[in-house]
């Protein structure tokens, strides 16, 4: 049946070879599938990660090779003395003036006026090569929560380790110890927690 609605939906399945569930055996199963249409396949990009986080499933990940379109922002932060304050204070005022002959039942446009001259009177603070907004893109890091500790780290290691001694030797023990150390690791995972957010509450 699921088959059959590939088929009717003319879909692409974007999956190798590569397993995508634990058993205790040589035998590859690939029963989480990555679709996608005839037009996006080609774009696409699929893999499974090595580390099921201790599922049973392998997660698998989808890319698509568009390049992103990153739009300009004004992303400068002044810091104004008190005089500064009181200048940047006096010129809003008296510019704002300027929006009095507008159309008031044209929000948009009163917006993008407002907007505009905010803007003006703030790149006057700044040296003049850095009038222009500038795109910045800072790459993304995973930072552990507040609760997190050596425990943790150690629990999920093992853990890492039952999962490579059973994809090296896929037999019924390994799979059963892959089990146990991946309880074992969620039951510690989930004491520090429950612990460290009680600590961290607990000093607010």
């Amino acid at each position: 049946m699921f088959m059959r609605i590939i088929e009717e939906h003319n879909l692409v399945i974007l999956n190798d070879t590569t397993l995508t569930l634990l058993r205790p055996s040589n035998r590859a199963s690939v029963i989480d599938l990555a679709l996608a249409s005839p037009q996006l396949a080609p774009m696409c990009n699929t893999f499974v990660e090595s580390d099921t986080f201790g599922s049973d499933h392998y997660s698998v990940i989808t890319t698509i090779g568009i390049q992103v379109s990153l739009k300009s922002k004004f992303s400068y932060r002044i810091s104004l003395t008190k005089e500064q304050f009181t200048f940047f204070y006096r010129e809003l005022a008296t510019h704002v003036n300027n929006l009095l002959p507008l159309d008031k039942d044209n929000g948009m446009q009163c917006y993008d006026v407002l907007m505009r001259m905010i803007m003006d009177i703030a790149k006057s603070f700044l040296p003049e090569d850095k009038h222009l907004p500038r795109t910045f893109t800072f790459p993304s890091k995973l930072v552990p929560p507040p609760w997190w500790n050596e425990l943790c780290s150690s629990a999920v290691e093992t853990r890492r380790k039952a999962l490579k001694n059973l994809v090296s030797n896929p037999t019924k023990e390994k799979l059963e110890e892959f089990q146990r150390t991946r309880d074992d690791c969620s039951r510690k995972l989930s004491e520090q927690k429950r612990e460290g957010w009680r600590r961290l509450v607990q000093r607010l």
